[in-house]
């Protein structure tokens, strides 16, 4: 174990930043959601494998009960975690996907070089929006299409298509909640899509709590103005 994984394994993720590693500041509203971590946790066991398109301190947080392979495209995200596995993949251009706008991915070469042999889940959550995802229809012939895919961010038109055209390029079922979406070959139970239901919706009521009172606060202050 590496003094960095000590320190972590002891004191969290902060005490790397007091000790000479500084990574971005902690931004809970780009992290995975609650229904997401629930999908996670219904559909895999503790040890399993998760390949991750996109890092951050969501990764810290899968890393406490599975092993992580983050592809990722950013230097200052890469390391976060030293449990994880990084995969570097710089943005390369591509060329656009009918239907989508997108014109960067990662670079195929540096994803295909490095990918576990075996993996249990795919979760896409990068790299950002605004970047845009669609290039994953790129490689999905890389990918293993018998492990569930979990797209994050289907809340936006953009991201739904994707999860839809990844659907029916594999022959996947799509298991569609609030801003995210499954898509399996294999059935899920039933009683995991109702407990994956219910944290999403849980993380939906939260959310318009949020813009609520984000609204009342920019309306109390206009009429103090």
């Amino acid at each position: 174990m590496t003094s960095i994984q000590a320190w972590v394994n002891e004191n969290g993720v902060k005490s790397l930043e007091s000790h000479g590693q500084s990574f971005p500041e902690r931004n809970l509203t780009w992290e995975i959601c609650a229904g997401v971590r629930t999908a996670i946790h219904s559909m895999l066991r503790r040890g399993d494998t998760i390949l991750e398109f996109g890092s951050g301190y969501g990764t810290v947080d899968l890393g406490d009960d599975y092993i992580v392979h983050s592809v990722e495209d950013d230097k200052k995200w890469l390391h976060l975690d030293p449990r994880a596995t990084y995969i570097h993949a710089p943005l390369v251009p591509i060329d656009k996907i009918p239907g989508h706008s997108h014109d960067q991915w990662y670079d195929r070469d540096a994803v295909s070089s490095s990918l576990p042999q075996k993996y249990d889940l795919i979760l896409v959550d990068g790299p950002s929006g605004t970047i845009g995802r669609s290039g994953l229809l790129t490689i999905i012939d890389l990918l293993d299409p018998d492990v569930p895919w979990l797209v994050d961010d289907t809340v936006r038109t953009e991201e739904s298509k994707i999860a839809t055209d990844i659907g029916l390029a594999l022959g996947m079922k799509e298991y569609r909640f609030w801003n995210f979406c499954i898509l399996s070959r294999s059935p899920i139970p039933d009683s995991s899509i109702r407990r994956i239901s219910i944290a999403s919706e849980h993380v939906k009521q939260i959310e318009r709590i949020h813009i609520a009172l984000e609204n009342s606060q920019f309306y109390n202050s206009r009429v103090e103005q």
